[in-house]
């Protein structure tokens, strides 16, 4: 299975790449903040870049 990871998977366009792999059949990886309800079938991975900056780490989300 081939892996994509897109960033602010929440947002208009790469909300519907997210979705549009996912029924591909790819493991799809979303990273955002967690701001909003996330496409069926993605791994979230919640981070903030300005948290980032500062050298707080990323999880993800179960």
């Amino acid at each position: 299975m081939k892996n994509i990871l897109v960033t602010g998977g929440t947002v208009f366009l790469s909300r519907y790449v997210a979705e549009y792999y996912t029924h591909k059949g790819y493991r799809v990886y979303v990273l955002n903040r967690n701001t909003r309800p996330q496409p069926k079938g993605v791994t979230l991975i919640e981070a903030d870049r300005r948290k980032c900056l500062l050298g707080r780490l990323w999880y993800t989300v179960p």
